[in-house]
């Protein structure tokens, strides 16, 4: 997967370019170093998908411009480990600008970073129980769609840049909070939880409106979340995302992950195994309730891809299906592989 396209792993972090470049476009690359007819036809290929690491983004665009590759550039991560508010306009707009293809912009900051790009205060009281690092938000608009030319102060803010129709976050992992006394009252950093929260600007309200009314497609990955947090996404999910078509949930770690190891032996044991797996299994039933709620509007698709850890598929399988098949008249129908999903249009009669 190119590094502007956010994957599923646990834990997001600063992107290793090397790695990714050296075994996924090899064939390009040496295409590019033939002759300049070959490089011609072979860029545009290969910068379809950029990173932006920080400091960078002049560079990266002072090339695009040059070798004419303004309009071929479809994907965009942006790793940032500072505040930037300071810049006038911001990266994003000068990006948008530019690089009028666009279509998806893939942030990975600390948490404290997407205060700025979101113009919503994350809530970091509880920061120090969770250590995390940094997390990913990704919004993806329509291809091939004519976008009036950006104004930054007609559209103040990254949220409304475009019509965004997918919202994927990556929230890391929760681990760490369990050591805590009540750690179910523990609030984790969260780029998006914010939304679901009364909102003293007016601007930012409407921001957040015009976001949720739009997106067609969410994707959450968190690690071990406590419940009462899924309840928070949730209630800002059901509440807000009118048009939402599909609903993707990450909340353990990959089946080869060591994660749950590392956070053990990092803490020294004082993890109760029992109380993350606890809050994974209420947090299933709750995903399926709102499901429900949400099949009244638009939803057709729920996706847990935690079936794929095998020890808990058949409980993951049951429970979500025991709740989904509580209002048949929902036409709710499990496909497998971690994946329900129900005829457009079905409706309660």
């Amino acid at each position: 997967m190119p590094l502007s396209l956010l994957d599923s792993k646990e834990q997001p972090s600063r992107p290793v370019v090397r790695l990714k470049a050296s075994t996924e476009y090899p064939f390009l690359k040496r295409v590019c170093l033939v002759c300049s007819r070959l490089r011609k036809i072979a860029l545009p290929h290969l910068f379809r998908h950029v990173l932006v690491l920080p400091g960078q983004l002049d560079n990266l665009l002072a090339f695009t411009s040059t070798q004419k590759l303004d309009t071929h550039v479809t994907t965009a991560h942006i790793y940032l480990n500072s505040p930037s508010s300071h810049e006038q306009p911001p990266w994003w707009a000068i990006l948008l600008d530019q690089l009028t293809n666009l279509t998806t912009i893939t942030v990975t900051a600390p948490p404290h970073i997407f205060a700025e790009i979101t113009r919503i205060p994350v809530k970091t009281q509880d920061a120090w129980a969770f250590k995390i690092a940094e997390q990913s938000l990704q919004l993806t608009c329509a291809a091939n769609s004519t976008y009036a030319p950006y104004e930054a102060q007609a559209s103040p803010s990254l949220l409304t840049a475009r019509p965004w129709h997918t919202l994927h976050v990556n929230e890391s992992s929760s681990l760490r909070a369990y050591t805590t006394y009540e750690y179910f009252l523990r609030t984790p950093p969260s780029p998006i939880s914010p939304f679901s929260k009364p909102l003293s600007s007016l601007e930012t309200r409407s921001a957040i409106r015009t976001l949720l009314s739009t997106i067609r497609h969410f994707h959450f990955t968190a690690i071990f979340p406590s419940f009462n947090h899924i309840g928070t996404i949730l209630e800002m999910a059901e509440g807000s995302m009118t048009r939402l078509d599909s609903l993707t949930f990450q909340l353990l770690p990959k089946p080869n992950s060591t994660i749950l190891v590392d956070a053990l032996e990092e803490t020294g044991g004082h993890i109760d195994v029992n109380d993350p797996w606890n809050e994974f299994e209420t947090s299933l039933a709750l995903v399926a309730v709102s499901a429900l709620g949400m099949s009244r509007s638009n939803l057709t698709k729920l996706t847990m891809e935690d079936v794929a850890m095998e020890g808990v598929r058949d409980m993951i399988e049951r429970i979500v299906t025991e709740k989904l098949v509580e209002e048949p008249d929902l036409g709710w129908a499990y496909e497998g592989v971690g994946r329900w999903r129900r005829p457009h249009g079905h409706t309660t009669k």
